[in-house]
């Protein structure tokens, strides 16, 4: 079935990944119909310390937000170093975990493709909101 298509190739993808910015995947467990990915534990996510921040529950610095940003370019930059490349795809806050100490680790592989030419780099997918705007012009 498609899904078990779509498990088997995140599967495929994270069993490869090995990076202090990608959330550990530790196995998986397939019993149909069930399927379940196993993964380290982090804390929570940037999408909901967005959400707290908006409401002033908390108040972050400089200094975390610019190390937010540099781990989620090193993620990035460590995907985009493999050859073949693996393209995210969904790269959004809510993707994007936390530990404790305010590391931050990508997380959730399901739209990821290895890179096969402008095919899967140039398809439109994800979170409308957070898709690059040169997928959007077919650049």
């Amino acid at each position: 079935t498609e899904m078990l298509e779509d498990f088997a190739k995140e599967v495929g993808i994270l069993s490869v990944l090995r990076h202090d910015r990608i959330v550990s995947f530790k196995g998986a467990v397939r019993k149909h119909p069930n399927y379940a990915l196993l993964f380290e534990l982090c804390e929570g996510c940037v999408g909901t310390l967005l959400r707290m921040v908006r409401r002033r529950k908390v108040q972050v610095t400089w200094s975390i937000c610019m190390t937010i940003a540099k781990d989620c370019a090193e993620a990035v930059s460590y995907l985009h170093s493999l050859r073949p490349q693996i393209i995210h795809r969904d790269l959004k806050a809510e993707n994007l975990l936390l530990t404790s100490r305010f590391r931050c680790k990508l997380t959730d592989f399901g739209l990821s493709r290895v890179y096969e030419g402008r095919k899967h780099a140039m398809t439109v997918c994800g979170t409308p909101c957070w898709v690059a705007p040169e997928i959007f012009r077919g650049e």
